[in-house]
């Protein structure tokens, strides 16, 4: 599809309450999951970047560098349908949730730290996963649909990875 070239800001739909959000995602669900997940792989840069705070483990550095580069690959997917389908280059927001949160962790101890930070990305993981579940049965187009499918199978398995790093000594 040739659409015109634009440029969606994020802070367009920011802060939209959830009923808005919904209505989105029913009125146009391809582009409206497509966006929304930009801004969820913006907010798993958010994290991951925090993670290579100088003082966090080894572990939590190399967790953060493999979550980066998987994460990589299939936003390039989004960004590209995105583009393919709509002409939208979309500028995504790190939500503000996440974005206190990890504010937060400047403050935590060592200990702390990781504890807290498995915590997050478990959380953005599911809430992600919950999203993918929730919009894939009404999305439209073929592709859309095939990228929901290979993210809610990404998202469970980096659920199950994160919950047995955290529960390893």
């Amino acid at each position: 599809m040739d659409a015109p070239d634009t440029v969606v800001w994020s802070a367009d739909r920011a802060g939209w309450p959830p009923e808005s959000l919904t209505a989105y995602l029913a009125a146009a669900p391809d582009r409206a999951f497509l966006e929304t997940m930009l801004d969820r792989y913006e907010t798993l840069d958010y994290l991951v970047d925090r993670a290579w705070n100088p003082g966090s483990s080894g572990a939590v550095r190399g967790l953060a560098w493999r979550r980066d580069r998987k994460a990589d690959a299939s936003r390039a997917r989004v960004t590209e349908l995105l583009r393919a389908e709509f002409g939208e280059r979309y500028a995504p927001t790190v939500a503000e949730r996440y974005r206190l949160a990890t504010l937060a962790l400047r403050d935590a101890p060592a200990a702390d730290y990781e504890r807290r930070l498995y915590g997050l990305l478990l959380d953005h993981h599911r809430e992600t996963l919950a999203l993918v579940e929730r919009v894939r049965p009404g999305l439209e187009r073929r592709e859309v649909r095939a990228l929901a499918e290979r993210l809610e199978a990404y998202h469970r398995q980096e659920l199950a990875e994160l919950e047995r790093q955290r529960a390893a000594p």
